[in-house]
């Protein structure tokens, strides 16, 4: 017994251990998981086990981890297809940049690992042989990076709500950009339905189990059922359209009526616009019109409470989900001192003084506090583009000049990432929305040079922990307020309110980004879900020619950065661990340093 006790003990040669190796591969990736692994993945796991002198009795246990990690961040594309050596050597990697954060707070006593039955084989197989000495390398960027993700437009899925089954489900599994008519008409209703479900759930139009009588609710009656009633005063939800010319109406699934308004119509805050979703409430008449007493957006309902209504398995957003539960995220993101984001609009590469503000941008934070991330939005040239060689070659060397600005600071161009999200007159992109990622062709030299750049489309959106961020570059305050049905500054409540406050306000009732008719804002349409902000984000940045504003609505913080080089060189820093926005500006002193407003 001692004996063969000895023989099992005694180390496998190279040949041996790489067959033991490739079995436990086989068993965990293809038995286990159905997932076919390419050779040269294979050899990396053989590389990975043994420099890090994992013993083979915890592989498995190991190899099932990293099998987790792989289904989350590819899906099920990454599911159904072969595994890579580039997608597992950046799963791998992700794991241990990770497993030196979740070290550093184990001593709290915080689980980091996914959830077990009570062993300590979460945290064991999060940090894969790792350890540090002390907190200081929470803060490094490089690390850090694992917890976060930029998601496109094309990432985000498509779920919509079911009313029969009263439940989100998985929508559409491909999009296409060249839609039937079909989808068109899936748009409008699915929004409906959406808007719908969050508006009943309100307290205001929850039906008591006891009600005495109906004014104790808000009652909506679908328009069809007005045929055969009688004049009186009614509750209506619907979208805000025009059918026939001159004339405003109210359409719901099923019907339409026509919408009077009088100047004693009283309206809510913000912004009404033809497709816009809308509660109205007022008379019916005998003619079959309906003269609009009240006018107001559907209720607002904050993250929390989305998030709670349903199951928290459904995936509104698109980044792949973190082992970690909620409650080690949060104490990371919290713990985790200057983290933060900036956000830079109007990026001008072919004005030389946008590049040297640029240039002194980025010495200033080399020598303090480099940021995680910096967030450059469109438009990218101050001129109109026009179609011809010599266009494509002045936009490519204003990103060959950005390349050789950032390479001169080797801590920026290291260790931030660099988010590009492509601006309204980018000639890439056109005027049909989510628009498309900066080509590749025109960043070649910026892709060399910086090591973390995320050519992203508009909108596109970051996970950060626990941190749900939504970005947009559009002018969205000139196109709301042109195309407003009714005038934005009326008497009344709302009349000192700033014109951003109406549009932020507008944009998170109606949980879109876009909430105007499609011959203004053209979209594709079953790329429609990648507009929608439902349940609400954390950070709004509704990036915008217009001055730069931060205003909280219902827990979300809305705000702009404003033109860059036509607002003084401000810009936004968000510090990821409280949550704030504060406007900078570029410093005019010979320290270049970047100063708070």
């Amino acid at each position: 017994m001692v004996q063969g006790q000895a023989v099992e003990d005694r180390p496998l040669s190279g040949a041996a251990l790489d067959r033991r190796i490739n079995q436990q591969v086989y068993r965990i990736f293809t038995k286990k998981h159905g997932l076919k692994v390419s050779a040269e993945s294979t050899r990396f796991l053989q590389d990975l086990v043994k420099e890090n002198d994992v013993e083979l009795s915890a592989t498995e246990e190991s190899f099932d981890y990293i099998v987790q990690q792989y289904v989350q961040q590819q899906g099920a594309s990454g599911v159904q297809g072969v595994v890579q050596h580039d997608a597992l050597l950046q799963v791998v990697q992700g794991i241990l940049q990770k497993a030196v954060v979740t070290n550093a707070y184990a001593r709290d006593g915080i689980s980091t690992g996914p959830a077990s039955d009570g062993d300590d084989n979460g945290s064991s197989r999060a940090d894969v042989q790792l350890s540090v000495e002390d907190d200081s390398a929470v803060a490094d960027l490089n690390t850090m990076s694992a917890y976060l993700h930029v998601v496109d437009a094309q990432s985000v899925p498509h779920i919509q709500y079911h009313p029969g089954l009263g439940m989100f489900i998985k929508g559409r599994k491909d999009s296409h950009l060249l839609a039937p008519a079909e989808s068109r008409t899936a748009v409008f209703r699915e929004r409906f339905e959406l808007i719908k479900q969050r508006l009943l759930r309100n307290d205001a139009f929850r039906v008591p189990a006891f009600a005495a009588t109906t004014t104790s609710f808000f009652q909506i009656t679908p328009i069809i059922q007005l045929k055969g009633k009688r004049p009186g005063v009614y509750l209506l939800f619907g979208m805000l359209t025009s059918i026939q010319d001159g004339n405003y109406h109210l359409e719901d699934p099923d019907a339409f009526i026509q919408l009077e308004f009088t100047a004693a119509t009283q309206q809510s805050a913000g912004m009404f616009t033809r497709n816009c979703f809308v509660l109205v409430q007022g008379n019916y008449t005998e003619l079959g019109t309906f003269t609009v007493n009240v006018i107001g957006h559907p209720l607002p309902e904050r993250r929390d409470n989305s998030l709670t209504a349903f199951t928290a398995t459904v995936d509104y957003f698109g980044a792949p989900r973190f082992t970690e539960d909620s409650t080690t995220l949060m104490r990371i993101e919290q713990n985790t001192k200057d983290m933060s984001f900036v956000f830079i609009s109007d990026v001008w590469l072919d004005q030389t003084r946008v590049l040297d503000k640029l240039r002194m941008l980025f010495q200033g934070f080399s020598d303090a506090i480099v940021p995680l991330a910096f967030v450059l939005m469109g438009n990218f040239s101050s001129t109109p583009y026009i179609y011809n060689g010599v266009e494509s070659k002045r936009y490519r060397e204003g990103f060959d000049n950005l390349a050789d600005i950032i390479a001169e600071f080797p801590a920026v161009a290291d260790q931030s990432h660099f988010v590009f999200v492509p601006g309204p007159h980018d000639p890439w992109a056109p005027n049909i929305l989510p628009r498309s990622a900066i080509p590749t062709t025109l960043t070649g030299k910026l892709m060399q040079k910086v090591r973390n750049v995320h050519l992203s489309t508009a909108p596109c959106r970051l996970k950060y922990c626990t941190q749900e961020i939504v970005v947009f570059r559009d002018d969205l305050v000139t196109a709301m307020r042109r195309h407003s049905v009714l005038p934005v500054e009326r008497d009344g409540n709302n009349h000192n309110m700033p014109i951003e406050q109406h549009l932020v306000q507008t944009v998170l009732d109606q949980s879109h980004l876009a909430p105007l008719p499609v011959e203004i804002k053209p979209r594709f349409w079953e790329h429609d879900h990648s507009l929608r902000l439902y349940p609400q984000p954390h950070l709004l940045i509704l990036a915008d020619k217009y001055d730069l504003y931060q205003h909280e609505y219902e827990g979300c913080l809305a705000a702009n950065p404003g033109s860059f080089p036509n607002n003084g060189y401000k810009f936004l820093m968000y510090d990821l661990s409280t949550r704030t926005c504060e406007p900078r500006y570029v410093s005019l002193a010979l320290e270049r340093i970047c100063k708070p407003c």
